[in-house]
């Protein structure tokens, strides 16, 4: 496990191989693995199942829910970037819009499509925006 604590995958598919061992270790064993591999979110991945199984921890469990969070992390920042990219974009075509409707003096039009996103829509279309 030592050898490949730095490697996730690696270190998840030891586990796996080795399930036979590591879905019952007492509670004691998995906290010093948790310290060998410098993980407190191992560790406290691993106590809830404590409670479960009478000194019993099942670190398989415990890695698979600690890889899945990783995970759900990752698409949740991606999502949270990817809305952020997409509302600066959106503020970008509008700002344009409005530019290129200020330089010819189309002051109702800007008034009109802050109000009406179909007419908005109209606009972005004809300056191809």
């Amino acid at each position: 496990m030592l050898k490949c604590k730095n490697q996730k995958e690696e270190l998840q598919k030891y586990v796996n191989e080795h399930a036979d061992y590591f879905q019952e270790l007492d509670v004691n064993t998995a906290q010093a693995y948790s310290v060998f591999l410098h993980s407190k979110k191992l560790l406290k991945k691993m106590l809830p199942e404590n409670e479960k199984k009478e000194g019993k921890v099942n670190m398989c469990k415990a890695l698979e829910d600690l890889y899945q969070d990783g995970i759900n992390q990752g698409i949740s920042q991606g999502i949270s970037q990817g809305i952020s990219q997409g509302l600066e974009q959106g503020r970008l075509r509008i700002n344009s819009l409005n530019q290129k409707l200020a330089s010819q003096n189309r002051i109702d039009d800007i008034m009109k499509s802050a109000v009406s996103s179909e007419y908005q829509d109209k606009l972005l279309k004809e300056f191809g925006l």
